[in-house]
Formats: structure tokens, sequence, C-alpha cells
């Protein structure tokens, strides 16, 4: 869920204690209402809160959220709605602001791409979807090193389960940025590319294009941070702006490589 989606639930509880305003009957006996104030308990609990940072205290919303339930199953007076309703718009309100700020961030929720468009391995379908996953959570909960680190492998396995899905692979051995091995003056054997070597081969054969070529190199030197003695030797400290970015870029780099 995004930052919009938060806003969307945000308004449709502002909405729903719209309509409760214009009652005129004191008592919410009606099915509809009731059914009403239990979508939104229910888009609480299995939309909202999950896209949000575990780490981020939501335990007043929780408690609103839930006597608003019990309201619904039984007879309860509009004012008691009203109440509750107000003191949800506000408490969300507050959680949207938090998330901007980066108090408790959103998770950057994203749909697993259609691998199958790349490779025709069911196994390595859904190893690239189990590793996706992996990279969005570690993203979400500002995991920084880990996130770079995946990235920058599921690069290199995206673009290896491409060329591996090529009926001839005679070609690949023959452009201009195919490594060549120094002392046999051969191709390198595939398994022995390095990820400059698989982000080189992809631009020059048009599935990425020269600044998303740029920008995954980018993402092969974070990734280098892996090791503590390189971080420390440059000086360097990723902060959680850059994962941010980082993974936008990622994606939009998955994007090239799939539609080509």
């Amino acid at each position: 869920m995004s930052a919009d989606s938060l806003s969307e639930f945000v308004g449709s509880v502002k909405r729903v204690r719209k309509s409760f305003l214009k009652k005129k009957s004191t008592q919410i006996r009606n099915s509809e209402d009731k059914e009403l104030i239990q979508a939104l308990v229910n888009t609480w609990v299995r939309s909202v809160k999950p896209s949000l940072n575990p780490n981020g205290d939501f335990k007043s919303l929780d408690e609103l959220f839930g006597s608003l339930y019990s309201a619904s199953v039984r007879d309860t007076s509009c004012k008691r709605y009203l109440v509750l309703l107000s003191q949800a718009f506000d408490e969300l309100v507050s959680a949207k602001e938090k998330s901007v700020s980066g108090a408790f961030p959103l998770i950057p929720y994203s749909e697993a791409p259609d691998f199958s468009k790349i490779s025709n391995d069911k196994r390595m379908q859904s190893i690239l979807s189990r590793r996706w996953d992996e990279i969005e959570k570690c993203v979400g909960n500002d995991v920084r090193t880990a996130s770079m680190v995946l990235m920058g492998s599921m690069l290199e396995a995206l673009i290896l389960a491409k060329i591996n899905n090529i009926q001839d692979k005679a070609s690949i051995f023959k452009l201009k940025k195919t490594p060549i091995d120094q002392k046999s003056g051969k191709a390198k054997d595939i398994r022995d590319w390095t990820l400059t070597n698989y982000i080189d081969v992809a631009h020059e054969l048009g599935w990425i294009r020269p600044l998303t070529k740029d920008l995954s190199v980018v993402i092969k030197d974070y990734r280098n941070y892996i090791h503590p003695a390189k971080e420390y030797s440059h000086g360097l400290v990723i902060e959680g702006e850059d994962i941010n970015l980082m993974w936008k870029i990622f994606q939009e780099i998955v994007t090239q490589i799939i539609g080509k």
C-alpha cells in the first residue's frame, strides 16, 4: 500500500463519519451501516496496518477499530460511532504525517513482475519472486546493506536468466562487451562473468537504456559495501533515502530487462 492508499483510507473514514452525522436516528440498527463499519475495520486489519512499518506504534488505532467492530455487532448509538470515527480519523492523520516525515515509513509495496517472460524455468521463477519479496521487506524495514546486496545479486540473476532463455547463445559470446579471458583470448565462461559484464552485455543487447546502465552500475557499487572494510575505507554511510531511491531505480531496471 502506498502513501496515496493511506490517504484514501483516511478519506474513507472521513466519508463514513460524515454519513453518520446525517443520521436522524440516535441508534444504529441498520445492517448496511454495520457492514460499512466492519468493512473499514477489515481494511485496516488486512490492508492498511500490514503496509506500515511493524515498528510503528498502532495500539491506539487497533483499539479504536476493535471498538468499532464491537459496536457493529450490536445496536449502538450514533453518537458512540461518531466519537470512535473521529478519534480514528485523527490517529490516521497523525500516522500519515509520520509516514511522510519518516517516523515510521510505509513499506514500498510493489507486485513482483512476471518472471516467466525471461525464464521458462519454474524453479527459477519461484526463486526470483521470493527474492523480490525479500528485497521489499528489507527496504520497508530499513535494512539497508541487505537491501543493496539483494538488489545487486538479483540484477545479476535476472540478466543471466534472460541469457539462459536464449536458444542460440553463440551470438552472446561475440559481442563487443563479452568478457575475454586474458590467457586464452577466448570469451569467458558465462559463470565467470561479473555483474559489470552482465550490465555491459545487457546494454549492448538493448535490454537496458544508457541511463539505466549507469544506474545499474550505481547499484553494483553499493552492493560492494557488503564488505565492512570497504565501507570503512570509503567513509560512506547508506542512508534510508538512498535505499528508497535505489529501490525505485531497481524496479525500473527490472521493468526494462523484462520488457525487452
